[in-house]
């Protein structure tokens, strides 16, 4: 088992390991008599480490999966009307989907079907407020009989790379509606088989991010059997984690240091140490 993971991905840990902390939350203090006295209202647990050195690549998707940066779908809600909201309050535009009943969904208790060439789609935004020229993504789209799951990546709003159930393919799907002329930032699904002929299609747990995951983490999301966190809040495992294991952490960047390394294959003179906090929810 890997000693750090987050959202089923592991991630690297200096050798030096980690520092595990307990926050009590509430008051304590010594009385006028000298008597200790406190009212701990609960216990959090807390994790400070760093990374070894990271390709600026590697870095950069490290960072910006601490932050909770992007968007989850988890189309749980009650209703369609309400399920074209991710866990962050953003929306999904287009035509209003239905709720589905079969398929059963993929995770938690609802999916959606998009009617036959309708789409939801939306714009996303990179920590400068520019329309995002990079966008990975994972979503699980019913074949008829199964969920599939795929997972890619988007520059320019052109196709890196992409994964159906862990495996590499040559193409995006055609329910993507990344395609649909709406420029850098735009993303979307629609009502289109794999091979892009309309038609109603269900969809479960999808998550766009605002930066270029890693082909191996893109193509573990591709098969993972629980549903992505809740972002920002992340989904922590591994050995380092004392049960019981906490249900979601949040995850910030401490200092980063830079400097020249080598991982055995390549030579990076940009490379990155990255600090890092994780807090129990």
């Amino acid at each position: 088992m890997s000693f750090l993971t987050l959202n089923g991905i592991a991630w690297p840990v200096s050798v030096e390991g980690l520092k595990a902390s307990i926050i009590e939350i509430g008051y304590k203090g010594r009385s006028i008599s000298g008597s200790m006295i406190g009212t701990r209202r609960a216990i959090k647990r807390q994790w400070k480490g760093k990374t070894p050195p990271l390709s600026p690549t590697d870095a950069a998707a490290f960072k910006a999966m601490l932050i909770g940066q992007g968007q989850h779908w988890s189309f749980d809600a009650a209703t369609a009307t309400q399920a074209v909201y991710s866990d962050k309050g953003y929306l999904l535009s287009g035509t209003i989907p239905t709720q589905p009943n079969p398929p059963p969904p993929k995770f938690g208790a609802n999916s959606i079907q998009i009617g036959s060439a309708a789409t939801l789609s939306t714009y996303f935004f990179d920590l400068a407020g520019n329309f995002a020229s990079i966008l990975s993504y994972v979503v699980w789209f019913w074949n008829g009989t199964a969920w599939d799951g795929y997972a890619g990546s988007l520059i320019n709003g052109g196709s890196t790379v992409t994964y159906k159930n862990g495996a590499l393919l040559g193409s995006p799907p055609g329910f993507l509606a990344y395609f649909g002329g709406g420029g850098a930032g735009y993303f979307g699904i629609g009502g289109y088989s794999a091979a892009g002929v309309a038609q109603a299609s269900s969809f479960d747990d999808l998550v766009v991010l605002p930066y270029l995951a890693r082909p191996a983490d893109l193509a573990a999301w591709s098969t993972e059997t629980v549903p992505f966190s809740a972002l920002p809040a992340l989904t922590p495992g591994g050995d380092l984690m004392e049960a019981p294991t906490p249900a979601a952490v949040y995850g910030s960047v401490g200092d980063v240091q830079e400097l020249s390394f080598s991982d055995g294959i390549s030579f990076y003179d940009n490379g990155q140490v990255v600090g890092f906090t994780l807090d129990e929810v």
